[in-house]
């Protein structure tokens, strides 16, 4: 069934698109504010810009990503409109795609919830079934040009980016390859991978063909279930597996972190031996370069998929990753030692390097770590008296106030860990058995 959705005069026929033409009218007439401010929820935004900053930087990644024809997206400021004006970028778009990429260059910080884009984008909408493949990717790159809305559901906004969606979700099976893997970049640069239509269909079509991906295609589809969190039903893990471990021998230890990060998020263990073997022995080999964030992203795939059986390639992970301990973050540090937690397997030289360090910045730590750590160490009875009061200290400063409200449930679970070494700080034990505390973080 088709749903019509008016913006205000004119009606577009688009499938699954719900839009209130009050709310728009009220759009337009500037009765509903625009915020300048992003404010779009970042999906763990350190590792995937870890993950993209590497995969652009990469040729063969940056040929699968963009459109046929180009080396990669052309770049432009506020001061080249009349350089946008006189490309083939620009030459070859029908006017309305024109107005648009000229407005994207002369947004003046505005996001495309502002009053002045309404009827452009009305346009847009209503012509969207006209638009060619070239001028809809076009559109999402230079959409990335404004300013972020304050949510992806706001009205004027979301009719662009739907509208679009839904046009591509009818025609993207006439397409090329190319224009798949360069579409779903440019919904991962507006952070709609996990709204959009197409990025499950895209994630669906890439499992049913997985036997004939290619490397880097294979790289980009556990990027995308990294971003979306699980694995689509009545899909065999053993198909992904198979297919790693084609690849496994020859990838980068950032391709194997990247795909390490899909495994992780999407809480899929790896069941084949040697596959986890050949996926360590590669990482161990750049154990001195890899970045913090990967080695964050594959220690936590090692303690998700370490098992009794594979003990042995844990314990080299811990090892070769000791003497870099200095050199990493401290929430690198932190997984690192808590890869073996989960079969108990203690690191007893890599938790005594984090706690001492932890101990010496621990103004610095983020409570997330502070947790983790506590865990490691009371779970192996490791850690001075001292580490644990000045832990308790710490939990009391006002510095801490908001990022204890922010996450609330560590708080119980590092009180948990300090009775274990027979410490009770009676003041936060209270706070944490307070009747508004637990509903605030519990419920009734």
């Amino acid at each position: 069934m088709m749903t019509p959705v008016s913006i205000h005069n004119s009606s577009y026929y688009v499938r699954c698109l719900d839009i209130s033409p009050r709310i728009l009218t009220l759009a337009k007439a500037g009765k509903i504010e625009a915020s300048h401010t992003p404010q779009f929820k970042d999906f763990d935004g350190h590792e995937n810009n870890f993950a993209l900053d590497y995969l652009v930087s990469q040729k063969q990644y940056k040929s699968l990503l963009c459109p046929p024809g180009l080396d990669w997206y052309p770049t432009w400021n506020n001061s080249e409109t009349q350089a946008l004006k006189s490309s083939d970028w620009y030459l070859h778009c029908k006017p309305i795609v024109q107005q648009f990429l000229e407005a994207s260059l002369s947004s003046s910080h505005k996001s495309l919830s502002h009053p002045e884009y309404i009827d452009m984008i009305q346009t847009l909408v209503d012509e969207v079934q006209k638009l060619s493949k070239d001028e809809i990717m076009k559109i999402l790159y230079h959409m990335s040009f404004f300013s972020l809305t304050a949510s992806v559901k706001e009205p004027t906004y979301f009719s662009l980016w739907k509208a679009l969606d839904n046009e591509i979700c009818a025609r993207y099976s006439g397409w090329e390859n190319p224009f798949w893997f360069g579409i779903d970049y440019l919904m991962f640069r507006l952070k709609l991978n996990r709204l959009t239509s197409f990025h499950w269909t895209f994630i669906n079509r890439l499992f049913r063909h997985c036997d004939k991906l290619t490397k880097e295609q294979f790289v980009w589809l556990m990027f995308c279930l990294n971003l979306v969190r699980r694995i689509p039903p009545n899909f065999s893990i053993y198909d992904l597996e198979h297919k790693l471990l084609s690849f496994a021998s020859n990838m980068t230890a950032e391709e194997i972190s990247i795909v390490a990060m899909g495994f992780f998020k999407t809480q899929t263990r790896i069941r084949d031996l040697h596959l986890y073997k050949t996926l360590v022995n590669n990482v161990i080999q750049h154990a001195s370069t890899l970045h913090s964030v990967g080695v964050s992203a594959f220690a936590k795939f090692v303690r998700h998929s370490s098992s009794h059986a594979n003990v042995e390639s844990t314990l080299r992970f811990q090892e070769a990753f000791f003497p870099q301990i200095d050199r990493l973050t401290l929430t690198a540090g932190t997984h690192i030692i808590l890869s073996g937690t989960l079969n108990q397997i203690p690191f007893r030289d890599g938790i005594a390097k984090v706690m001492d360090r932890v101990e010496k910045e621990i103004e610095n730590v983020r409570l997330k770590e502070l947790e983790r750590v506590a865990l490691t160490g009371t779970m192996f009875n490791m850690g001075s008296n001292s580490f644990y009061e000045k832990l308790v200290q710490e939990l009391r400063l006002s510095g801490r106030k908001e990022e204890l409200h922010q996450y609330g449930r560590s708080l119980p679970a590092l009180l948990y860990y300090l009775t274990i070494k027979e410490i009770f700080p009676q003041d936060l034990i209270g706070k944490v058995l307070s009747k508004e505390f637990i509903v605030q973080y519990y419920g009734k």
